[in-house]
């Protein structure tokens, strides 16, 4: 389900309660270095918060420049298999955006600055 609490994990919030349903505020957060950047969610036994990536593949258009702010367990499952897997968030799970944008398997992504 994704951030029902509209905190990510680290605390960073990016929804407010309305209605009894989360809305979403923001998608992005401001970093003193790289500018406004997509919040992330990935697995902190390697990319701890505050890491900054950047992603690119064959349907991305340019690059996408994340920071880490959040996890899950399918991070943390992915990647006790062998597997890295980053969420990026979007404003609403049924957003059109996901469903154009899609689960890519092909991309490619560098670690510009790691977290604490």
């Amino acid at each position: 389900v994704g951030c029902v609490s509209g905190l990510t994990s680290s605390g960073y919030r990016v929804g407010e309660l309305v209605d009894g349903t989360v809305k979403s505020t923001t998608i992005t957060y401001t970093d003193d270095e790289y500018g406004k950047v997509r919040i992330l969610a990935a697995s902190q036994i390697k990319f701890p918060y505050g890491t900054i990536i950047r992603v690119t593949g064959p349907r991305i258009n340019g690059e996408i420049m994340g920071i880490v702010l959040d996890t899950g367990i399918a991070m943390r499952k992915a990647w006790q298999e062998g597997n890295i897997l980053i969420d990026i968030l979007f404003p609403s799970e049924k957003s059109q955006e996901i469903f154009d944008f899609g689960r890519q398997k092909d991309v490619k992504f560098e670690v510009l600055r790691y977290g604490f």
